[in-house]
């Protein structure tokens, strides 16, 4: 008799064993059919980017973020669909409450080098590009401010720098009526800018402004008139920085009223560090004070 019969029946019955062993694997490890599944990037900390105006209930995030590389004001692009909407949702909140202003911090490691050539710090300089972001998609310019801050640790994320900037919301106040300066009042009065210790940020009052304003039209009308700009700073390290530190804030008001409008040619500036103090550096009031740029008419 041929054997051959009983080697079929052999491999059916080692067929029907191991499908039957599968199938109670499976029954009894409801969790092995998802367990090479990938985990969601919202898993990671450093991925996740919100907007909150707590004052009027706004609220919008994703788990996704900004990424930098070090030493860079660049973020990297494309940007998801998730972020995109973040940003989009954020610029018509600002469209939709004329008296809400976004001020945007940027960020920067204390140990990284600025990359971008012209900006005053790598902090503002991000902030630079995200407010580019915003305005690119209908946010309105004259609503968002800049300012900079330098932190110890930006999270980490594929060897780039999550995040790069902080922000908060708030209301815009109502600018007194303020009258155009003629030249006597020029000459007489100056806008002086206090500065943080070795940060480089500038915010103007309304009559700062006006005076800017005035300025502007005052040089617009005599071009062979200038305004000087001059940086001081505290008596704290060595002479040679406070004489760069000087010199680089002297730098960032003269780009600041360049972005204004004032012709390059009609602005002198010039840092002289601690050199001219109008008060005592012995007090850290005193040294506030130092920490300045004037503005003035030539």
């Amino acid at each position: 008799m041929s054997q051959r019969p009983i080697v079929y029946i052999l491999f059916f019955f080692l067929f029907v064993w191991l499908v039957s062993l599968t199938l109670c694997h499976k029954a009894t490890c409801p969790d092995c059919q998802t367990a090479t599944a990938t985990v969601p990037a919202g898993n990671d900390a450093s991925l996740s980017i919100a907007f909150k105006d707590t004052d009027l209930n706004f609220s919008t995030a994703t788990a996704d973020n900004l990424l930098f590389v070090s030493g860079s004001c660049e973020y990297s692009t494309p940007l998801s669909q998730d972020l995109q909407n973040v940003f989009t949702k954020t610029v018509q909140h600002l469209q939709d409450n004329t008296k809400r202003i976004l001020v945007l911090t940027g960020l920067y490691e204390n140990e990284e080098t600025n990359g971008c050539t012209g900006a005053v710090n790598l902090g503002v300089a991000r902030a630079e590009q995200i407010k580019a972001l915003l305005v690119e998609m209908g946010a309105p310019a004259d609503r968002i401010e800049l300012e900079a801050g330098e932190i110890r640790d930006l999270p980490d994320y594929k060897n780039m720098l999550a995040g790069g900037f902080d922000y908060f919301f708030k209301e815009t106040m109502e600018a007194p009526e303020l009258t155009a300066l003629g030249e006597a009042e020029l000459r007489s009065d100056k806008i002086i800018l206090y500065f943080e210790s070795n940060e480089q940020e500038i915010n103007l009052t309304a009559e700062q402004r006006n005076y800017l304003n005035s300025l502007k039209a005052y040089l617009a009308e005599n071009p062979t008139a200038k305004a000087e700009v001059t940086g001081h700073t505290d008596s704290a390290g060595k002479d040679a920085w406070n004489m760069r530190l000087s010199r680089k804030r002297s730098e960032f008001v003269r780009d600041f009223m360049i972005n204004q409008g004032i012709a390059k040619r009609q602005i002198r500036n010039e840092g002289i560090g601690p050199d001219k103090p109008i008060a005592s550096n012995a007090t850290e009031e005193g040294k506030a004070l130092n920490r300045r740029v004037e503005i003035t008419l030539q």
